[in-house]
């Protein structure tokens, strides 16, 4: 498939190039879903934190199970359910860790203080999970409401729904911006790279997926 110039890859074109060992198309992939996976991630979990590494994780194994992807085109409802089940293991094995808001601390690091930070995830908490994404996807790293419906496959009006419904209670959170709360950047996307390098010499050197670990030595 040729695309004309300026015109926005597909998900199936990045997916043909990043089989045929082309790194900017996987770089890609990372940039446009990122804070799909770290909302999703986010809603279980309640700490952007943990989020990060569960949505960093998913890009790694989903790099070298692509082969797995039948229909190219459904990529983020797949990254989505491998985040998902990433996001219930890393839950089963803290459950009988309470969380620390202390945790939420890295994730200030621009910030004046972690107050603000820490209020945040003290409000999503009190959230049910679906309107958590809803708020993550919107109100933190910035979708429009047809955006975040297409990305949790429910309609617009259900968004705008469970936003009016929580606008109440996270007011501040929704007027919060990106560079506010420390949204991941390009800083996330260079982290994941690095992570899938160590990931690509572990299976090496256990003789594991030769083929991935190859292209993965490209990068």
């Amino acid at each position: 498939m040729t695309l004309a110039p300026g015109t926005k890859e597909t998900d199936a074109h990045l997916v043909a190039r990043i089989r045929a060992g082309e790194r900017t198309a996987f770089e890609a992939i990372v940039e446009r879903y990122r804070a799909a996976l770290i909302a999703c991630a986010h809603a279980r979990l309640g700490s952007f934190t943990d989020a990060e590494d569960v949505a960093q994780e998913a890009f790694v194994q989903a790099y070298f199970h692509l082969d797995e992807l039948r229909e190219p085109a459904a990529l983020l409802t797949w990254l989505r359910r491998m985040a998902d089940r990433l996001a219930l293991m890393r839950l089963r094995s803290r459950r009988d860790q309470p969380a620390d808001p202390e945790d939420f601390d890295t994730i200030a690091d621009t910030h004046e203080t972690v107050t603000e930070t820490v209020e945040v995830e003290s409000l999503l908490s009190q959230l049910p999970q679906a309107m958590r994404e809803t708020v993550s996807l919107t109100g933190l790293a910035g979708y429009t409401c047809a955006e975040a419906a297409r990305i949790l496959g429910v309609q617009e009006g259900t968004v705008k729904s469970r936003l009016n419904r929580a606008r109440a209670k996270l007011k501040e959170v929704l007027e919060m911006s990106e560079r506010d709360l420390g949204w991941p950047t390009g800083d996330f996307t260079r982290r994941t790279i690095e992570r899938l390098k160590r990931e690509a010499r572990r299976l090496a050197a256990n003789g594991k997926f030769d083929e991935a670990s190859e292209k993965a030595r490209r990068f």
